[in-house]
């Protein structure tokens, strides 16, 4: 981790106890904070040793990974509390999926972190905790000089002049987009400059209306859902929520719900997080996952994943399925005569015909090497026949290089599961391959 300056006053006086179950992040992240904030940090290995040192002593922020040997994840958050309520916790986990954010909230938590984290979003997260508490403790001490005197009343009116106006320049200078909704109707109420740009609409249009309005339909429903069952907790988080914009362009959020009760009225604030661009990569990622680059046929992981699915479906329709397996004939001359970029060329020729001739419910694949897959729902085996003739005299058609193709059919029955079916296919291949090549054989 990067030493980060902090942006508060003063935290030295500040405690914070980690534990993490692996000494090298435990001390890395041990060494960040001491030069970062200046501030005790007491470190140790286990949940159970974590409770014992929240019993024996008092800390601002206890930072926790949630899978430890012994006590850990939600348990180890409830407890720890219970044990000291006003100590805020951060929880660290490589395994997000597992510990979903609103129930780490729920149990406790003040924050959530995923594994391997920035030092930079680390360090935001304790400078809010920090500063809320720091606020918090103002408060505090502000009313109890209130008791004392009665002249601390309008110190503390005072301060919480300055709390409100501080909380005002974080709302509208937050990078994130910040918006202030009615609890009973979400209409929004207040939204900052960042929510506004995201939104791709002025303050004056955001005023005033449902904040449904401007979410994909889609999501819709589960935000209003959503927040009203994180009413009774009072806070909580929802992901992947889609905001629309005028021009049709979706921008996907990670949104966090506090609900804010004084004695006259409730109020719910939003904080929301552009995740577009991460969604954008994890979709790229997928593609590439089971996608091959050479011809853009589904490769042969995406083959049994597609394969199982289709099977389930045929079982639950009733409806036919087929899969015809092709092998490119002399293949191997080609590309040791002419060269791999002519053998490249030839695949690729395959795969864009493969794409053309594919109704709208058949599937095509690479296989491996010179070996393709069509994986047609819906036809029979007279159909996927007639198929992968038209494919096999279209490639002929085209400049092959004295390459051909042998195609193996068969046909999913009932009582077969889909490794008799990818066998029956193989062995048909086999049987057009050994009868002569360039030819459709059956099982």
């Amino acid at each position: 981790m990067d030493n980060v300056a902090p942006l508060v006053s003063d935290c030295s006086a500040r405690r914070v106890l980690i534990a993490d179950d692996e000494s090298l992040v435990l001390n890395v992240l041990q060494r960040f904070i001491e030069q970062s904030f200046h501030c005790e940090v007491v470190a140790c290995g286990s949940g159970d040793e974590a409770l014992q040192l929240l019993d024996a002593s008092i800390f601002d922020l206890f930072i926790s990974d949630m899978l430890m040997p012994g006590l850990h994840g939600l348990e180890l958050v409830k407890l720890a509390k219970q044990q000291r309520p006003d100590c805020d916790i951060i929880v660290m986990t490589a395994y997000p999926y597992e510990f979903p954010y609103v129930e780490v909230v729920q149990a406790g938590a003040s924050d959530f972190i995923e594994k391997p984290h920035p030092s930079q979003e680390m360090c935001a997260k304790m400078l809010r905790i920090f500063g809320e508490r720091e606020m918090r403790e103002e408060l505090r001490r502000e009313r109890q000089r209130a008791v004392d005197d009665m002249e601390a009343i309008r110190a503390l009116q005072a301060a919480r002049a300055i709390a409100e106006e501080k909380y005002g320049r974080l709302f509208e200078l937050s990078m994130n987009g910040m918006l202030v909704i009615e609890p009973n109707t979400f209409i929004v109420d207040d939204v900052n400059q960042a929510f506004c740009e995201l939104c791709g609409r002025p303050q004056s249009e955001l005023l005033g209306h449902p904040m449904s309005e401007f979410i994909v339909p889609l999501d819709a429903e589960r935000f209003l859902l959503g927040c009203e069952a994180m009413s009774m907790a009072g806070k909580g988080a929802m992901a992947d929520i889609r905001l629309l914009r005028p021009n049709g362009e979706e921008v996907w959020l990670d949104i966090s719900v506090t609900f804010i009760q004084s004695r006259l009225e409730c109020s719910v604030l939003l904080v929301c997080k552009d995740v577009t661009e991460q969604h954008a990569i994890e979709d790229q990622l997928v593609r590439m996952a089971s996608r091959d680059e050479l011809t853009g046929l589904l490769n042969q992981r995406a083959f049994y994943s597609r394969l199982d699915g289709a099977i389930a479906t045929a079982l639950w329709q009733g409806s036919p399925l087929s899969l015809v397996f092709i092998d490119l004939d002399n293949f191997k001359q080609c590309n040791d005569t002419l060269g791999h970029q002519t053998g490249d060329a030839v695949l690729n020729l395959v795969g864009r015909l493969i794409r053309q001739h594919l109704r709208g419910a058949d599937e095509g694949f690479r296989y491996g090497g010179d070996e393709f897959a069509l994986l047609m729902s819906g036809a029979n085996r007279n159909s996927a026949v007639s198929a992968a003739q038209r494919l096999r005299a279209a490639f002929l058609e085209t400049n092959s290089h004295g390459v051909s193709m042998s195609c193996g059919v068969a046909e999913f029955r009932p009582g077969i599961d889909a490794k008799h079916l990818v066998k029956a296919a193989d062995d048909a291949l086999y049987h057009a391959k050994s009868s002569g090549k360039d030819t459709v054989r059956t099982a």
